[in-house]
This record gives C-alpha cells, sequence and structure tokens, in this order.
C-alpha cells in the first residue's frame, strides 16, 4: 500500500483492503497472491539450519508462517494500531483443551504427517513440539491449544458432528 498523505491517514476499510502489499512487487498482480504449499526448499543444510534458527527473514514451514500469513498479520496490526500482530499462547488451560479435543475424536487417526484421504489430527504442543519451549513454540506460532486438522475424504456430516463433540468435550 502506498503511504497516505501526513495529514490523511489511511481509513479502516483501505487498510484492511491494501496493508501489507504492493501489487508492483508481485508482478502487478492486483489481488494478494494465496500460498498453498507446506514447506520451503533451502539451497544448503546451512541455509535451512539459518532459516529454522530465524537468523535470516524467510519462510520455512507453511504452520509456521508464509507470505499470505504476513500480509494478513500486518493488515490486522494496523486494524488494532499496533506494530506488529503475533499469536499468544492461552496456558495450559489451552494445552488441557487441546489434549481433551484429540482424545475425544472418535473418526481421525493421530498422526504427525497430515497428508492421507483420510481425517488425521495432531496437537503439535503434545506431539511434534512437546520438545520446545514455550518461548520456541510462540516463535514459531504455535500455542498450547492449537491443533491441526488434515480434512480427509469422509462424509462432511460425519466429520462436522466428530468435530462439534470433541469441542464439547474440549470446553465442557
Amino acid at each position: 500500500m502506498k503511504k497516505p498523505s501526513p495529514g490523511h491517514p489511511a481509513g479502516f476499510s483501505t487498510r484492511a483492503i491494501h496493508e501489507g502489499y504492493d501489487p508492483a512487487s508481485h508482478h502487478g498482480s492486483l489481488n494478494l497472491l494465496v500460498y498453498l504449499n507446506a514447506t520451503y526448499s533451502f539451497d544448503s543444510i546451512a541455509q535451512g539450519q539459518q532459516r529454522f534458527a530465524g537468523e535470516v527473514p524467510s519462510y520455512v514451514y507453511a504452520r509456521v508462517g508464509n507470505p499470505t500469513q504476513s500480509v494478513m498479520k500486518k493488515r490486522l496490526a494496523s486494524l488494532e494500531s499496533g506494530e506488529a500482530e503475533l499469536g499468544s499462547s492461552i496456558g495450559h488451560r489451552g494445552y488441557d483443551a487441546g489434549v481433551r479435543f484429540m482424545d475425544a475424536l472418535q473418526l481421525a487417526q493421530r498422526a504427525v504427517s497430515l497428508e492421507d484421504a483420510e481425517r488425521l489430527v495432531q496437537h503439535p504442543a503434545s506431539m511434534t513440539h512437546n520438545n520446545y519451549t514455550d518461548v520456541e513454540r510462540e516463535a514459531h506460532g504455535i500455542s498450547l491449544g492449537l491443533v491441526r486438522i488434515s480434512v480427509g475424504l469422509e462424509n462432511v456430516e460425519d466429520l462436522s458432528a466428530d468435530i462439534m463433540q470433541a469441542l464439547d468435550h474440549a470446553t465442557g
């Protein structure tokens, strides 16, 4: 978004549409590009290590961030008159709710790889990222209550019913 004149800052709706995105830097595309990839490649092991350590600005995995999410975060920060947007943890209550939700699911398979024809779920704080500190998880945008769901090819009504009953169990 081009900077508004100093005496006239951009309004809420204008910032919601334009903040954090410059079509000129995206081959003139007027619409924000939606990145659908899950992973990013590295030129070398050293480059991958630097990216994962946060030593260089980059993206490493879609659930941690991607260019589309970065623009969204800039827009949310602007709309809330903030400097930046950062997801935050809701503490051990969120962790416990995530575990209760996972345990209450009846149709889903619990798995760390979410690529299959059936619904798969994982709770990163208790599974793939359980050895991270709270600070490390938060730096990667992983709250204690985050549950990842890969929707499968099962009947949508069955999937919805299972998710709803598990949410009721987790929050009740």
